[in-house]
C-alpha cells in the first residue's frame, strides 16, 4: 500500500509540473497588472484606449490559460520511471516482471527468482515519492518577474489610501468624460414679519472623481416654516435633483441661464414641512451637496391675564397681563362682551379695544407686559357685567386668546343733575331699547326744561337744542343705527354739561399727546411732522391749564402753605411742564423716540391726576378751614414738643434741682393735653384719627412719668419717640386734607412732584425760603436731623456713640 501512495504522489508532482511550466508566467502578470492599475496611471487614458488596454489585459491572462489544453494526466509507467530513477536496479518494474513458463518449472529458477522478488519488493519500498522540479527557473536566468513585485510595492506606496478608487477606476472605464466642477449656492429667506436675517450658503463641488462626497454638518440650519429656499447650481451638470427628507423623491432643478450667460439650474421652494430634515442636491448617482435642516413651525402666540381686569379712582379699566410669541407680537386688542345676554334685542356684539405694544429697535415684541389704563366710561355697558379676553396676533395671523373674566365696567358718576338723568335714559336706550318712545318724550320734557331754566344747563344753550335733536332722531329713526347715535349724543351732551370747558380742553390735550406719541412710535415720520404735533401738544396743554385756573378751588388762607408738607399733593408749575415740552422736542429731534415716549408717558402721567378738579363745595370748604385750624395748632404743639425734648436731652441724667424737674414733668404733661384736645377735634371732622397721633399720646404719657421720676434719658427718649409718631401723624392729616381738596394741584403753588423736583428729576428752588436756600438742602436737613434723634432714641447704642449724636444735635437746631 505505501508503495501505491508513493506512485499516486509522484504522478501527481508530474501534473503539476506540466501545470506549472504552463502557468508560471501568470502570477507575475497579475502583480504587473495590479501595479499598473494601483497607480492610477491608466485612469489619465482616454476612455477607448482605457478598453483596450483592458482587452490586452484580459489577451495576456488568457494565454498561459490556454496553454493548459496540452496538459495530459501522467500514466503509471510515466509515474513508476519517475519513482524508480533515483535507482538503477529499477526494483519497481522489477517487482512487475514475471517468470516464463519454461523458466517456472525450474525449481532453481523458481527459489532465485522468489529471493530476487523479496529483494525487489524492500527497494521499491524504499523508494521516495518524486518530489515536482518544473525547473522553471531556467527560463527566467536573470530574474525578470521580480521586477513585477517591485513594481507593485511602489504602486501601493505611491498611490495609499488611493488605491482601492484606483483599481476600481481602473476596472471601470468610462467612455464618456466624468462630470467636472460644479457650484452651489442657496438662500433661505425668512418671512418679513420674523425679523431674521436671510441665510446664505455656498458648496463648491469637485469633479467627479477627485474629492470625496459632502457630508452633511453637525448643525442644522434652523429656519421659521414658511421661509422661502432659492437654490442656484452652475457648472457641469446634468438633472439636479433637492431632496427635502429621506422618503422624498425629490425635485429637478429646471434649467436657466445666469447673468453671465452659464448654463445653471435654478430652484424656489417654500419651506413649510416640519420632517424635511435635510437640503441633498444629487446629479444622478453624484452628491452635489447636503445641508442638515430643522423647519420650525410658527406657534401661535399665548397671551394671559396677570391680575384680574379692575376700576381705578379714575374710573379707567387697568389691564395687566403677559403676552409672547415666537417671533414677535403685532397687534393687542381687549373684548368686551355683555355678559348674560344671549337672545333677544338686548344682544350686542362684542367690542374690541386696541392695546398699545412697545416698539423695540428691531422687529416686533416678542414678549411683552400688557399694562393699560383704558378710559371706557363712554362705552355703553359701562357700570354693567361683562366679559372680558385679551386677543394677541402674530405676523403670520395667527390669534392667541386668554381666559374669559367677568367684570363690572367702570362707570363714572355724574354730580350734575340733568347730566345724571341723560345717562339714566341712555342706559334705558342700551338695555331696554323697547322704551325707546318713551325716553323721546323724556328728552322732550328735559329739553323744555333746560330752555325754560338756562341755570340747569350751566348757561349752555346747546345742550338744550341737542336734546331736542335726539329726541327727534329717536322718533324718525328708531332702529338700532338712530339708538346708538342718540346715545353718542347723550353721552357727549351729559359730559359737556358736567365738565364744561373743561372737559374739552382735557380731551384735545389728550389727542394732541397721543397724535404726538403716534408721530415718535412711527419711524418714518418727518421732523417737521414731529415738531409740529409737539406744538400742537403746547398749545393744548397751555388751553388746558388755564382752564384748570379758572376752575381751581379756593382754599382757605394759610392752608397751601402747610399742605406743602402733604407727601400726597401734587404742585405743577407750567414753566417746568414747558421745559418738558422742550426736552421732548430735542429727544425727538436727535433720533432718541424711545426716551421722548418716556418723557412724554410721564408728562400725561402726571397731568392725568388732575381730571377730577373742580370747585369745592360749601362743606368741603368748611371742612378745609377747620383742618387748617387743627394743621395750624398741631405745627406748633411739635415744636413745642421739640423744644422740649432738646432741653431734656441736654440734662441727661445730670442731678437738677426738684423745682427744675417738677416744672418739665408739667410741660410735658400739658402738651399731652393739648394733643388730646386737637383728638378730639379731628374725631369730629374726620370722623376717625391717625393711629399714629393716638402712639404719640401714649409716649407723651411715658415722657411725663419719667420725668416725675428723675429719669431724663428715659424722658428724651419717649420724647423722641413721640416726635416721630407726631411727624407720621401730620404726614397722615395732610393727606386727609389734601383728599378733601379732591387730591388736585393748588392754586398759587410752585412745589412739582416729587418734593422738590421738576418732571426731569432735577431740584427746583423754593421762592417762600428765598433764592439762597433751595428745598431740597431744607428738607434734606430736616431728614438728618429726624435720623439722628431716632438713633439717639435706641437704648442699645454704645454710650461713646451716644455722645457723638448729642454733639451733632446742636448744630442743626
Amino acid at each position: 500500500m505505501a508503495l501505491v501512495r508513493r506512485i499516486d504522489r509522484t504522478r501527481r508532482a508530474l501534473l503539476w509540473e506540466r501545470l506549472w511550466r504552463r502557468l508560471f508566467v501568470l502570477p507575475w502578470l497579475l502583480m504587473a497588472i495590479v501595479a499598473l492599475a494601483v497607480s492610477g496611471l491608466a485612469g489619465a487614458l482616454p476612455g477607448p484606449a482605457h478598453v483596450l488596454l483592458l482587452v490586452a489585459v484580459v489577451a495576456l491572462l488568457a494565454w498561459p490559460v490556454a496553454r493548459l489544453r496540452g496538459v495530459r494526466t501522467p500514466g503509471l509507467d510515466e509515474a513508476v520511471a519517475r519513482l524508480e530513477a533515483t535507482d538503477p536496479r529499477r526494483p519497481v518494474s522489477a517487482l512487475l516482471d514475471r517468470l516464463t513458463e519454461s523458466q517456472a518449472t525450474d525449481p532453481l529458477t523458481r527459489a532465485l527468482w522468489q529471493a530476487h522478488q523479496e529483494r525487489m519488493a524492500e527497494a521499491a519500498v524504499a523508494l521516495p515519492a518524486a518530489r515536482p522540479a518544473p525547473g522553471v527557473l531556467a527560463a527566467d536566468r536573470r530574474g525578470v518577474r521580480v521586477l513585477a513585485l517591485l513594481a507593485l510595492i511602489v504602486a501601493l506606496a505611491w498611490a495609499g489610501p488611493r488605491a482601492g478608487d484606483n483599481l476600481r477606476a481602473f476596472l471601470s472605464p468610462t467612455l464618456v468624460a466624468p462630470p467636472g466642477a460644479a457650484t452651489v449656492e442657496l438662500w433661505i429667506s425668512p418671512p418679513a414679519y420674523t425679523g431674521r436675517p436671510p441665510l446664505r450658503r455656498t458648496a463648491a463641488v469637485p469633479p467627479a472623481g477627485e474629492g470625496p462626497a459632502p457630508e452633511a454638518g453637525e448643525s442644522p440650519l434652523e429656519v421659521p416654516a414658511g421661509s422661502q429656499l432659492s437654490l442656484l447650481v452652475t457648472g457641469d451638470v446634468a438633472r439636479p435633483r433637492l431632496v427635502l427628507a429621506a422618503d422624498d423623491p425629490g425635485r429637478l432643478l429646471p434649467p436657466t441661464e445666469n447673468a453671465e450667460g452659464a448654463a445653471s439650474h435654478r430652484l424656489e421652494v417654500t419651506l413649510d414641512d416640519p420632517a424635511a430634515d435635510r437640503l441633498g442636491l444629487a446629479d444622478g448617482p453624484r452628491r452635489l451637496a447636503l445641508w442638515r435642516l430643522a423647519v420650525r413651525p410658527d406657534r401661535p402666540p399665548e397671551v394671559a391675564f396677570t391680575a384680574p381686569p379692575e376700576g381705578d379712582s379714575a374710573h379707567r379699566l387697568r389691564l395687566a397681563g403677559r403676552a409672547e410669541d415666537d417671533h414677535g407680537l403685532t397687534q393687542a386688542r381687549l373684548i368686551l362682551g355683555l355678559a348674560g345676554r344671549t337672545s333677544g334685542p338686548r344682544l350686542a356684539e362684542p367690542t374690541v379695544h386696541p392695546l398699545a405694544l412697545p416698539s423695540p429697535p428691531q422687529g416686533a415684541p416678542r414678549e411683552v407686559r400688557l399694562g393699560s389704563a383704558l378710559d371706557l366710561t363712554a362705552h355703553p355697558w359701562a357700570g354693567l357685567e361683562v366679559t372680558a379676553h385679551l386677543e394677541v396676533s402674530d405676523g403670520a395671523g395667527q390669534v392667541g386668546t386668554s381666559q374669559s373674566v367677568t367684570l363690572i365696567l367702570p362707570e363714572r358718576p355724574f354730580r350734575h343733575p340733568l347730566a345724571a338723568e341723560l345717562i339714566a335714559q341712555r342706559r334705558v336706550l342700551i338695555l331696554a331699547p323697547e322704551h325707546t318712545p318713551r325716553v323721546a318724550v323724556r328728552l322732550d320734557a328735559l329739553a323744555e326744561s333746560a330752555l325754560a331754566r338756562p341755570e340747569r344747563v350751566r348757561q349752555r344753550p346747546g345742550a338744550a337744542l341737542a336734546l331736542v335733536v335726539a329726541a327727534r332722531r329717536l322718533r324718525l329713526e328708531p332702529g338700532r343705527a338712530g339708538r346708538q347715535s342718540v346715545i353718542d349724543l347723550l353721552w357727549d351732551i351729559a359730559l359737556d354739561l358736567e365738565e364744561g370747558d373743561l372737559g374739552a380742553t382735557r380731551r384735545r390735550l389728550e389727542a394732541a399727546h397721543q397724535a404726538l406719541k403716534d408721530a415718535l412710535a412711527d419711524p418714518h415720520a418727518s421732523a417737521e411732522e414731529r415738531t409740529a404735533r409737539t406744538e400742537a401738544l403746547r398749545r393744548a396743554l397751555a388751553d388746558h391749564l388755564a382752564e384748570l385756573a379758572a376752575n381751581a378751588p379756593e382754599l382757605p388762607q394759610g392752608l397751601a402753605e402747610q399742605l406743602d408738607r402733604a407727601p400726597g399733593v401734587r404742585r405743577l408749575d407750567p414753566s417746568a411742564l414747558e421745559e418738558m415740552l422742550n426736552e421732548i422736542e430735542r429727544l425727538s429731534r436727535l433720533g432718541a423716540g424711545d426716551a421722548a415716549t418716556a418723557l412724554l408717558d410721564r408728562l400725561a402721567e402726571q397731568l392725568r391726576g388732575l381730571d377730577g378738579l373742580t370747585r369745592l363745595s360749601p362743606k368741603a370748604e368748611e371742612r378745609l378751614t377747620a383742618g387748617a385750624s387743627v394743621l395750624a395748632d398741631l405745627m406748633a404743639l411739635r415744636r413745642d414738643q421739640a423744644a422740649l425734648h432738646d432741653e431734656t436731652f441736654s440734662v441727661g441724667n445730670r442731678s437738677t434741682p426738684p423745682g427744675a424737674q417738677v416744672a418739665r414733668a408739667g410741660r410735658q404733661e400739658h402738651l399731652r393735653h393739648r394733643l388730646g384736645g386737637l383728638l378730639a377735634r379731628l374725631g369730629e371732622l374726620l370722623g376717625r384719627l391717625p393711629p399714629d397721633l393716638g402712639a404719640a399720646e401714649l409716649e407723651m404719657r411715658r415722657a411725663t412719668e419719667a420725668l416725675a421720676g428723675g429719669d431724663h434719658e428715659g424722658a428724651a427718649s419717649a420724647q423722641g419717640r413721640a416726635l416721630a409718631r407726631l411727624d407720621q401723624g401730620l404726614d397722615a392729616l395732610l393727606e386727609a386734607i389734601s383728599r378733601t381738596a379732591g387730591g388736585v394741584a393748588l392754586p398759587g403753588a410752585s412745589r412739582l412732584p416729587g418734593g422738590g423736583e421738576d418732571p426731569l428729576g432735577r431740584p427746583v428752588p423754593d421762592p417762600a425760603d428765598g433764592p439762597k436756600v433751595p428745598a431740597p438742602s431744607r428738607q434734606r436737613a430736616e431728614d438728618i436731623v429726624d435720623d439722628l434723634r431716632r438713633r439717639l432714641n435706641e437704648p442699645d447704642r454704645a454710650p461713646t456713640e451716644r455722645d457723638y449724636l448729642k454733639r451733632l444735635l446742636p448744630g442743626f437746631r
